[in-house]
């Protein structure tokens, strides 16, 4: 191109190599940032089961759930306690649970007979056999027998809902079998579960009452309470026994809290849990593995 002067100006560089250089460059960056992003190491998720449990579990069983998560990171386990039928019947309304603890056999074994067991774990398992107990505010000393019941000053007894709580209906067939249920039926004080029973009998509420033997033991409200373990020949064993639940796959990560509630019950079972249950007045499961 020639200006007004007549002389050619001269030609502009070229400016392609610098805009690819630029390209190349912030290609590079991106990539960069890319390749760093994937290498930062993402945490794995927690597993978490939830546990329907009766009642009479309620000071052992997280004991039992501390020393399963303490050896198991990301992992963990939610309790809900209560009466074992109350807890069945919402497993069968559909509550969310992973694994089931009942206060006896006949509840599980319900359960895996209507198809809510985890087969590959073995339907309704034993884990442990209960000790009924019975205790006196009063201080007469209970270990000659249920007769003190009948004494004037134990106007009411607490007793779980036999028709809900195994330990209520145990605590029944032992005062039918002594004779004396027909002579107390206007004084029992019904909880909805064992522990309410034991809370009544602990606070005052009640004069006597039907307790388990874990519930005493080593609970400091009961030092200034008589008590004593019932006549096993009056009530059938209390075999507590447990199930995992089938996945129907609903929630977070289905298949990994079917497998760490296969786990939970296995250490239950297992030297571990069988210790703690056993510390806590349970009769050891002869059939844990």
């Amino acid at each position: 191109m020639v200006n007004p002067s007549g002389k050619a100006r001269p030609a502009r560089p070229a400016r392609p190599a610098r805009i690819v250089l630029f390209a190349a460059v912030s290609f590079a960056a991106v990539s960069f940032a890319a390749v760093s992003f994937a290498a930062v190491p993402v945490p794995a998720q927690e597993t978490k089961i939830r546990v329907a449990a009766a009642a009479n579990l309620t000071g052992v069983l997280p004991k039992i759930v501390d020393a399963f998560v303490r050896a198991r990171p990301r992992t963990g386990v939610e309790t809900s306690f209560g009466s074992s039928g109350a807890l069945a019947a919402q497993i069968r309304s559909g509550a969310p649970f992973d694994a089931f603890l009942s206060a006896d056999v006949e509840q599980a074994a319900r359960l895996a007979s209507e198809g809510y067991a985890d087969i590959a774990s073995g339907g309704a398992v034993v884990y442990a056999t209960g000790v009924l107990c019975v205790a006196s505010r009063h201080g007469v000393d209970p270990s000659g027998g249920l007769g003190f019941l009948l004494g004037p000053a134990y106007r009411s007894i607490a007793i779980a809902e036999p028709k809900l709580a195994p330990y209520g209906a145990a605590a029944m067939d032992a005062l039918e079998k002594a004779g004396l249920a027909p002579w107390l039926s206007g004084r029992f004080a019904y909880g909805s579960n064992l522990s309410q029973a034991v809370q009544f009998v602990r606070t005052g509420a009640a004069d006597a009452g039907f307790i388990n033997l874990s519930a005493v033991l080593g609970d400091p409200a009961f030092s200034g309470i008589s008590w004593a373990k019932v006549d096993p020949s009056l009530y059938a064993p209390i075999e507590q026994a447990g199930l995992v639940l089938k996945s129907d796959g609903r929630g977070a990560n289905p298949e990994a809290r079917l497998e760490t509630a296969r786990s939970f019950m296995a250490f239950l079972r297992g030297p571990e849990g069988q210790a703690v249950l056993g510390a806590a007045g349970y009769a050891l499961n002869p059939g844990g593995t």
